[in-house]
């Protein structure tokens, strides 16, 4: 799986905790989704993320950013 798009829908804590297993992600859309910053460190791991979109989500923290080297679009 290389590209997840779960704009706008309602996402539970199992899959929020679970996101992070999608290891070849490289475009994840999570606008409009109840993900915050408690659920964010969950997403470091996905290392070939290069378009990550949180728009309209709870999340204020993104000191976290760093931890993703190939980020090329973050909105």
């Amino acid at each position: 799986l290389k590209s997840l798009n779960l704009s706008n829908c309602r996402i539970t804590d199992s899959i929020k905790s679970n996101l992070g297993r999608c290891q070849a992600l490289e475009q994840l859309n999570l606008s409009y989704t109840q993900i915050a910053d408690r659920n964010f460190k969950s997403l470091s791991s996905l290392k070939f993320l290069k378009f990550l979109n949180l728009t309209g989500t709870k999340i204020t923290n993104f000191d976290l950013i760093h931890d993703f080297e190939k980020i090329e679009i973050l909105s």
